[in-house]
């Protein structure tokens, strides 16, 4: 039988990170008025992406003491 943790799989922080790199490359692109929205946008969810990758570090964590 084949462990959970053995399984790849793709983290959900992962995407949320990888996702500011839409609004980041758009603003290359889209007029200068949009910039400051999208860089903020991609701050935003770099930001999400740290903060659940942390909070799901913390829950292994927890998860290996009990």
């Amino acid at each position: 039988m084949a462990v959970e943790d053995d399984v790849p799989r793709t983290e959900p922080w992962l995407k949320v990170s990888f996702s500011a790199f839409v609004p980041l490359a758009l603003a290359f692109v889209l007029p200068r008025v949009v910039q400051p929205y999208l860089f903020t946008l991609g701050a935003l969810l770099v930001l999400c992406g740290i903060v659940m990758l942390v909070r799901q570090e913390r829950r292994k964590v927890i998860d290996v003491r009990r």
